[in-house]
């Protein structure tokens, strides 16, 4: 792999876990989205990055926990995390890029309403700076 992509698949990796507990199989309250806010916040990602580093790395992985009738609900293993986004994205092609706007366009609502919360707390950490 190239510096520059494993230079960002390491500063992605933190984000990578903090949005993972929007697939958790457990209700998220106000301090949940408060945490993700600050962590987004505190990257170098722009809400706007994150929300499509949601989209094309952690959701093709995650979104499965979400459909599964018994999912994980506590917390994903941070290294084991880390190797299903690199494994989905090191495997990614023409075809799996196609299967994946589709999939998302029938899914993205699942994490709306979360969506709307971290931005909300987002914006009251930039309006604070």
């Amino acid at each position: 792999m190239k510096k520059k992509v494993i230079q960002d698949i390491e500063n992605k990796k933190a984000i990578w876990f903090a949005i993972s507990d929007l697939y958790l199989d457990s209700e998220l309250d106000d301090f949940d989205f408060k945490r993700i806010a600050l962590d987004i916040y505190n990257s170098s990602f722009s809400i706007k990055k994150v929300i499509e580093i949601d989209k094309y790395d952690v959701f093709p992985v995650l979104i499965y926990n979400l459909l599964s009738v018994a999912g994980i609900w506590g917390s994903f293993e941070k290294e084991s995390l880390n190797n299903a986004i690199i494994k989905n994205l090191e495997n990614r092609n023409f075809v799996t890029k196609i299967f994946l706007e589709f999939f998302y366009l029938i899914f993205k609502g699942i994490n709306k309403d979360s969506w709307k919360k971290i931005e909300k707390e987002y914006s009251n950490l930039k309006e604070k700076q």
